[in-house]
């Protein structure tokens, strides 16, 4: 009887310690893509925080940009005019770095500081951004865009 106690005994912290280093590797070996998950979908509605004078000649930066982030990798969202068309198109900048307090996409060009989600746009000057996190991001950036595709179709200038 002893020896049967002491079988299972070996074979329940057998089991205990598979159970242990499963969760371990879990949680160690994926921590990047779980943190990912919490920004997949989102998106960032960035504000120009500096004068457009102070944007280097050859930049073009706009006073407000859109990003969202979807299947790990970084898009831009503009409106795109053309001689036939109108139209929202993105822009793919790759995949996201993503740490605890930054986000970094396109080689190191843009940088977010994830505790006051500012927008750092690395060029000959840097570029500074105040950003707000989207939840629907394509909804918030139709609706942004939508005036402007409006006054572009009907060929009347906005009282803007």
């Amino acid at each position: 009887m002893l020896r049967m106690e002491k079988k299972f005994g070996c074979i329940y912290m057998s089991s205990f310690k598979v159970l242990v280093l499963f969760v371990f590797i879990l949680f160690s070996a994926t921590p990047k893509l779980m943190a990912c998950g919490a920004i997949e979908g989102k998106g960032l509605h960035c504000t120009l925080a500096i004068s457009t004078d102070e944007i280097p000649v050859g930049d073009n930066i706009g006073e407000e940009v859109f990003f969202y982030f979807k299947n790990l990798e970084v898009l831009e969202a503009y409106l795109s005019v053309n001689k036939t068309r109108v139209a929202v198109e993105s822009k793919n900048h790759g995949p996201y770095d993503l740490s605890s307090a930054t986000m970094i996409w396109g080689e190191g060009k843009f940088l977010v500081d994830r505790d006051t989600w500012g927008l750092t746009i690395h060029s000959a000057i840097d570029t500074y951004f105040d950003c707000q996190l989207l939840a629907a991001p394509l909804r918030k950036i139709m609706d942004h865009f939508q005036p402007q595709i409006e006054e572009l179709m009907s060929g009347t200038p906005s009282s803007e």
